[in-house]
């Protein structure tokens, strides 16, 4: 078997995060939000609170993901 760019589990890799994406909807929908908001004047962390939780949830996703073995 052809080893993948992203190593021997690509394919699970890539399943783990589209799922991830349709999990956190909502969280990536309000990060794009507030990073549109900000777009002409960006500051750090003007859309911090946002693009954390956008990352717990990813991060949560993900883990789901890893125990249900996808």
């Amino acid at each position: 078997m052809k080893e993948t760019p992203l190593g021997p589990d690509g394919k699970k890799l890539i399943r783990r995060l589209a799922a991830s994406f349709v999990e956190c909807k909502e969280h990536a929908s309000l990060y794009g939000t507030c990073v549109k908001q900000h777009l002409e004047s960006v500051q750090k962390g003007a859309c911090e609170a946002e693009f954390l939780a956008l990352t717990k949830c990813f991060r949560t996703a993900l883990t789901k993901a890893r125990a249900r073995g996808q």
